[in-house]
């Protein structure tokens, strides 16, 4: 599957590895010693990574389309499909059951009809297949 990274986490990855090298070339200019100068941006480029790893959650890549009813007016509906979810996420895990079902009979879109908070939370939505 492919990982939508979004740019937020690029530029977790990729600043501190830019700032480490300013850094490390100032730090060879002003003749500091770049041993413990490298040691302590190591130790927060490490941090930052590791922070940013922790507070963003990846969201993966599907091939089916969330839509509204209106959308899907010239595509064929084929299917029903019902979600179940516990837990602190239930809802996102309710639709991400819903939508994994409607890939696998290959759908192409999602149309919501039904959403029921309760313990657990349930969703219904039916499955298109539209050609363009």
């Amino acid at each position: 599957m492919i990982l939508n990274v979004s740019p937020k986490s690029l530029l977790v990855l990729f600043v501190p590895f830019f700032l480490l090298n300013i850094f490390y070339i100032i730090a060879r200019s002003f003749h500091f010693g770049c041993i413990s100068v490298l040691r302590f941006f190591v130790s927060i480029l490490l941090v930052t990574l590791l922070s940013g790893c922790a507070s963003e959650e990846f969201q993966l890549y599907h091939r089916i389309n969330e839509a509204y009813d209106f959308e899907v007016t010239h595509c064929d509906s084929f299917a029903m499909v019902t979600g179940v979810g516990r837990g602190e996420n239930a809802l996102a895990d309710a639709k991400l059951s819903a939508i994994k079902q409607g890939e696998e009979i290959q759908g192409t879109h999602i149309v919501w009809l039904q959403i029921d908070q309760g313990e657990p939370t349930r969703v219904v939505a039916v499955i298109y297949k539209c050609l363009l």
